[in-house]
């Protein structure tokens, strides 16, 4: 898990990085590398799961974040994190 804040002022620079940061995240939860990301309604801190072997590994992984420079974080190594099972739709074709 990390816990991440972010900036309290805003900044146009910050912004015009979201949409590029969304993009990267929705890969890598494609990927199923980002278990879970959320972000504070006063857009002041983002938690996210990340699967990872390694602390470095997590590391690496913020670090390709578009966001990365405005960021500090914290790494926490969870035990367990349950999620429910995403089961498909069935579909009749």
């Amino acid at each position: 898990m990390v816990n991440i804040s972010l900036p309290t002022y805003y900044h146009e620079d910050l912004a015009e990085l979201i949409p590029d940061q969304r993009v990267h995240i929705d890969k890598l939860m494609s990927d199923n590398i980002v278990k879970g990301y959320a972000l504070s309604l006063d857009r002041t801190k983002l938690w996210t799961t990340i699967a990872a072997e390694s602390e470095d590994e997590v590391v690496r992984i913020l670090h390709t974040f578009p966001l990365i420079d405005w960021i500090k974080y914290e790494i926490i190594p969870l035990m367990i994190h349950l999620q429910p099972v995403q089961v498909p739709a069935i579909s009749l074709n």
